[in-house]
C-alpha cells in the first residue's frame, strides 16, 4: 500500500513526527543519511515536499494547543460504546453532554460538557450539536440507539 502523505491530515503528519523523533531520540538507532527522493534531493536538501510536510506540522501543533485551552475549558463527557447503543453523560449533573469540535480527533469532533446556559448561548459559537435528536436538550445523559 503506497499512502501519500501529502493527503494525511496535520495530526496524522504529528503521529508520524513522533515516531521519527524517537528514532532520532534512541540510543540503539544510529543516523545513516538522507534518502534522496520525495522528501531529500540528491544534495540532501529539503524538497517541496518536505516543506509542506513541515507546514502541515505547524499546523498540528497549533491544533494541539487549541485542543488543550478547549479541554481546559470543556470537561470530556463519559462515554460508553455497546453493540446497540452509545452513551454520553457528564459527572456534573448539572451539565450536558454536546458534541463539539476537535482540532486533533481525526473525527473532527468530541464529547465536552456545558452548562445549559452556555450550551444554548454557545451553540453557533462553537457548533454544538446534541447527539441526537430524541435526546432531550436539558438531559444530563444522551443515549443513542444503533
Amino acid at each position: 500500500m503506497n499512502q501519500d502523505t501529502l493527503t494525511l491530515t496535520p495530526n496524522q503528519i504529528q503521529e508520524i513526527v513522533q515516531w521519527r523523533e524517537f528514532y532520532v531520540e534512541h540510543e540503539e538507532y544510529k543516523f545513516m543519511g538522507h534518502l534522496y527522493g520525495k522528501y531529500y534531493d540528491n544534495d540532501a536538501k529539503p524538497t517541496s515536499a518536505l516543506k509542506t510536510i513541515e507546514g502541515m506540522l505547524a499546523i498540528a501543533k497549533e491544533n494541539i494547543e487549541k485542543e488543550k485551552k478547549s479541554n481546559a475549558s470543556y470537561a470530556r463527557c463519559n462515554m460508553r460504546h455497546r453493540s446497540n447503543r452509545s452513551e454520553y453523560k457528564c459527572q456534573n449533573p448539572k451539565k450536558v453532554p454536546r458534541k463539539m469540535k476537535s482540532w486533533t480527533m481525526d473525527s473532527g469532533t468530541r464529547c465536552a460538557c456545558f452548562n445549559i446556559d452556555d450550551a444554548k448561548s454557545m451553540e453557533k459559537e462553537l457548533a454544538l450539536e446534541i447527539y441526537h435528536k430524541d435526546c432531550d436538550f436539558n438531559a444530563n445523559e444522551c443515549i443513542v440507539f444503533k
